[in-house]
C-alpha cells in the first residue's frame, strides 16, 4: 500500500489534504480499517508501468447503517444490502 496507493491518492486529492478528512493520515487508518472488513478488495490500474487510479471497497452486511441519513426517499428495497460493495476510488 505504501509503494502505490498511497502515492497515488496523495496525487490524485493533492488539493484537499490540507483537509483533516482528506489527510494521508485519515485516509491510512479508513484503508487499514477497511481492509479488515469481510470482503475487503483493492486493485489499482496501471498505464503501461504508472499507477492512475484505484478502487476499493467491501460487501456490507445484511443490517448496515450505511444508508442511514439518506436525504431524499428512495424506492422500497432500495437500501436492502445483500452483497453491495461500499466503494471508495482515486
Amino acid at each position: 500500500m505504501a509503494t502505490v496507493i498511497i502515492p497515488l491518492y496523495e496525487d490524485v486529492y493533492a488539493d484537499l489534504l490540507h483537509n483533516p478528512f482528506d489527510s494521508t493520515e485519515r485516509f491510512t487508518e479508513r484503508v487499514t480499517g477497511y481492509m479488515s472488513r469481510p470482503g475487503f478488495a483493492m486493485t489499482a490500474a496501471y498505464a503501461g508501468h504508472d499507477p492512475v487510479g484505484l478502487v476499493l471497497g467491501f460487501t456490507l452486511p445484511a443490517e448496515t447503517h450505511w444508508w442511514d441519513g439518506l436525504t431524499t426517499p428512495v424506492p422500497d428495497g432500495f437500501t436492502y444490502s445483500r452483497e453491495v460493495m461500499a466503494p471508495g476510488a482515486a
